[in-house]
């Protein structure tokens, strides 16, 4: 407002300032993740508007008045969520400045159109479907770096519970242990063979300690394997002593590691 000199701003500009102010304000806070969760369902929800072609015209988030006077709750989500977006492309594509610019320009008496004219060089037609073509199109780019990370950790914890799977029926079959070698030997050479393609992860920096995590996590699940099978091949019962002491840390750990991974999912808004 002290930009506008107290001039009318447009209601999706002044409540796009004010939501994405409080978006970054809140990443640098005591919980970003927290922020993160309201980030990214909206940006999310207003892609998925202008997919669906339901996102309102940026020309009917005009009126302050009419934003206010709003009682539909799903609308009055999604009008906060474009604002938010709209602002969020001006600064992407135009500068970090550019909203201000136009809120000075405003304040300068120039209509909404002129001072968008004026800080983007484009028509305000133009500048609202380019809008749309982004946010159509929109990636956010920690996200992008996030969920190839998440669906390859899955899909070695997969491996990992299939593993486990079939320690089971091992376990059910009551076979004698002479014949159950071959069993264990490829279940403990089975999970040694994911722990390289761990390793050939590239984990975000978001990601490093649920990294370390899982290395842990993987790492004594390899360990336990191999103590049963130690204890299959020489019938040493501390072997499997050993192995069964490690059954509730391994099970700590598979826990702690499985509400890491869906809480990532939960604040990212990943799909399954």
């Amino acid at each position: 407002q002290e930009a506008a000199d107290d001039r009318a701003l447009p209601a999706w500009l002044s409540e796009g300032v004010a939501r994405n102010s409080e978006y970054r304000l809140g990443l640098q806070g005591a919980k970003p993740d927290a922020v993160r969760v309201h980030l990214y369902r909206d940006a999310d929800m207003a892609k998925a508007a202008a997919l669906s072609g339901t996102l309102p015209a940026l020309t009917a988030l005009e009126s302050q008045s009419g934003w206010n006077a709003q009682t539909d709750g799903t609308r009055v989500n999604l009008q906060y969520a474009e604002a938010y977006m709209a602002v969020r492309f001006m600064a992407e594509t135009y500068g970090s400045g550019a909203p201000v610019d136009v809120a000075k320009a405003i304040g300068r008496g120039s209509p909404l159109a002129a001072a968008i004219l004026e800080v983007t060089g484009a028509q305000y037609r133009d500048f609202r479907q380019q809008f749309v073509d982004w946010l159509q199109s929109w990636e956010d780019p920690e996200r992008t770096r996030i969920q190839p990370y998440i669906l390859s950790l899955d899909s070695i914890m997969d491996s990992v519970n299939s593993i486990s799977d079939r320690r089971a029926a091992d376990l059910q079959s009551a076979a004698p242990l002479s014949s159950r070698a071959l069993v264990k030997r490829a279940l403990a050479a089975d999970a040694e063979a994911l722990l390289p393609q761990l390793e050939k992860l590239s984990p975000p920096a978001a990601l490093m300690e649920l990294h370390q995590d899982a290395s842990t996590y993987l790492g004594i699940v390899v360990q336990w394997l191999n103590l049963e099978l130690e204890y299959v091949e020489t019938l040493v019962e501390a072997k499997l002593v050993q192995a069964n002491d490690m059954i509730s840390e391994i099970n700590a750990r598979e826990s702690l590691l499985a509400r890491a991974v869906s809480t990532v999912r939960f604040v990212y808004n990943l799909e399954e």
